[in-house]
């Protein structure tokens, strides 16, 4: 390919001289002349030259005309020609970009392909430094953007002085100060002045840990206070032999916040299922006593008052009972008997005992919402969760004021903590119950174990500190979540939200009224592990005429089966038995046998998977621990007369 030369030069007698030398030039040469500046402009835009061969002084302008500035913007090397010598002049053009100045003279002339051969040398080196700098800069400019879009606080520092020297965008927005603001402050001054002399050794010699995880601290921030963060630091030589440390800052506060969530859930689950195999237990104890109670009361030679201590024994046993319940409503333990609720509809109903409930030092404002706000719920559980709250807000306000309950439909997402399965994290439309007082207020070491099982603030004796664990376990169980927002000296505000459901048919219930003791003379099958309960149930069935054949686990009870089998009318078989035997295993053993065989399931908890299992079979019905005589033989009745609950909606 031929060079490609453009000489601009008024003086023919020039402009053939410089044509007779290139013909020295060892490559092809394609020359163009251009007479003005007008005409040289024109030729370098139709064509770029590879070098331009330029004379100081043409009729329409001079060289300054033509040169391109700067070399580093300059597009081609250019040769500067005068007639006389002038430094001054030579070095105004060298500054303007050209290459070289030169005399015209025989000598130069003669000599001329030497000097562009050297001058396409030097321009050679000139674009490999150019291509140097823009890649240096480009990789500058890059890892600028990367240091500036991290997603961690960045801080470069001298190691000499300590001193910060840049920081980046995340910086900025962890400390709430300006880049301007946080170069040159000493790293130190970024942490609590207890953990300046750590900050100090992190900083100190960072080149030993190799960029790793090297501390855990806290800076103090200008909006935020103190912000937790993880730290790594270390050594970074630049090119020109400098170092520098680079220090970041990872802020945790959130995650940590996420921590402690999950272990406060994590450790509610532990105990809630701690809770209910307590209540299981006590449960059997209490089935006994009111088994015993029963027989004892229904006996007319008991004097009146022995009666009278039986009636208040009986009392006591129900408290204990609800006790109890409330465990297992912590625990998720206590089976629910869901149906659609107007959860407006309820809260109307619940108002006048509330007000007795918090007295007349408080005022109670509640205003349904024009349009119904439907749940599936447990009814009586819902009002356990108003009742607990509305209680807590009247005890934060000793001296009086005032409650205020609003019901609202929200479109959310339940919170990351609440989450069982990942389905449940996507958002919904829920109900929201707000529930909020005028009262004290509570601390953030409060908030931290506010639903914790038996934390309480009041007075030793005056109470359990169940009411929130209670509520936190049934809106569990109900697939909701609570949020509280309080502040010391601000009263307090509970939110529970609840899955929005649209009205569907109600599962119908033996409700808990009282019934009467209910006569029979079937043979029942009864199979409970625990002595005592077996006794008092056998005990009291006989007393109400039924036949009773008794085993203690599923093996005898497979065993009386065998030989007995044909007189056996009814099962009562508690649900949990020994060596993984459960009650509804026991029935459907009996059941390839006797496909129709009545069963009735008992247990101190059912867990969903029971109860749903329940819920499809024919001529099974369960029974809640603890439970007295009346309840029990109504409920022998019902199965064997094949009187069920409709099956859930």
């Amino acid at each position: 390919m031929a060079l490609e030369l453009l000489l601009i030069e008024d003086s023919n007698a020039h402009a053939e001289l410089v044509r007779r030398a290139l013909a020295a030039l060892p490559e092809p040469v394609s020359l163009r002349i251009a007479e003005t500046v007008a005409a040289a402009r024109t030729a370098i835009a139709e064509k770029q030259p590879d070098l331009v061969l330029l004379d100081v002084k043409l009729p329409d302008g001079t060289a300054m005309d033509i040169l391109p500035g700067a070399s580093e913007e300059a597009a081609f090397p250019v040769i500067v020609l005068t007639g006389h010598g002038d430094e001054v002049l030579a070095v105004a053009c060298m500054k303007a970009g050209a290459m070289d100045y030169l005399v015209k003279s025989p000598e130069t002339l003669r000599s001329i392909t030497l000097t562009i051969q050297r001058i396409r040398n030097d321009w050679s080196r000139v674009l490999e430094h150019r291509r140097t700098l823009a890649s240096l800069r480009e990789s500058e400019e890059r890892l600028h953007a990367l240091f500036d879009e991290a997603n961690d606080a960045m801080f470069v520092t001298d190691p000499e002085t300590g001193l910060i020297v840049d920081v980046n965008n995340q910086a900025e927005h962890l400390m709430g100060m300006t880049r301007d603001e946080l170069v040159g402050l000493h790293e130190s001054l970024l942490h609590p002045k207890e953990m300046g002399s750590e900050a100090r050794r992190i900083f100190s010699n960072p080149s030993a840990h190799a960029g790793k995880l090297i501390a855990e601290a806290e800076v103090e921030t200008r909006k935020r206070g103190r912000v937790p963060v993880e730290i790594s630091a270390s050594t970074i030589s630049l090119h020109n032999g400098k170092k520098i440390v680079l220090g970041i800052f990872r802020d945790v506060s959130k995650r940590r916040q996420l921590e402690d969530q999950l272990r406060q859930a994590q450790k509610m689950e532990a105990i809630g299922q701690l809770a209910g195999g307590v209540a299981h237990d006590f449960n059997n104890v209490l089935a006994a006593i009111m088994l015993q109670l029963g027989l004892l009361q229904s006996d007319n030679r008991i004097p009146s008052d022995i009666s009278s201590s039986l009636t208040l024994l009986e009392a006591a046993t129900k408290r204990a009972s609800e006790l109890t319940r409330q465990l297992l409503l912590f625990g998720r333990r206590q089976p629910a008997k869901l149906q659609p609720v107007d959860l407006d509809i309820l809260l109307v109903n619940l108002l006048k005992m509330l007000r007795r409930l918090i007295g007349e030092s408080i005022h109670l404002e509640f205003k349904p919402r024009p349009n119904s706000c439907w749940i599936f719920a447990d009814p009586s559980m819902v009002e356990q969760i108003v009742m607990n709250l509305v209680v807590n807000a009247r005890d934060a306000m000793p001296q009086g004021g005032r409650i205020v309950i609003t019901t609202k439909i929200v479109d959310c997402a339940m919170p990351v903590t609440w989450v069982d399965t990942p389905s449940q994290s996507a958002p919904g439309s829920y109900v929201r119950l707000a529930i909020t007082d005028t009262g004290c207020g509570m601390d953030e070491p409060v908030l931290k174990k506010l639903f914790e099982p038996f934390f309480t603030t009041k007075e030793q004796g005056k109470g359990t500190g169940l009411g929130l664990a209670t509520a936190y376990g049934i809106v569990k169980q109900h697939h909701g979540w609570i949020d509280v927002r309080s502040e010391k000296g601000k009263g307090a505000c509970f939110q529970v939200f609840l899955p929005l459901r649209l009205p569907m048919r109600a599962a119908s219930g033996d409700g808990d009224q009282a019934m009467p003791v209910s006569s029979g003379c079937e043979t029942v099958l009864l199979v409970e592990d625990d002595a005592i309960v077996r006794t008092f149930t056998s005990l009291s069935l006989r007393a109400s005429g039924y036949t009773v054949l008794e085993a203690s686990d599923g093996e005898e009870a497979m065993n009386v089966w065998n030989r007995h089998g044909d007189k056996v009318e009814v099962l009562l078989s508690d649900m949990i038995m020994p060596q993984g035997f459960s009650g509804w295993d026991l029935a459907k053993l009996m059941r390839k046998e006797r496909p129709d065989l009545p069963v009735l399931l008992m247990s101190g908890y059912s867990d969903d998977l029971s109860r749903q299992v329940l819920e499809r079979e024919n001529s099974v019905v369960f029974l809640q621990k603890p439970f007295d005589m009346a309840k029990l033989t109504q409920a022998l009745r019902t199965v064997l007369k094949g009187k069920f609950p409709n099956p859930r909606p």
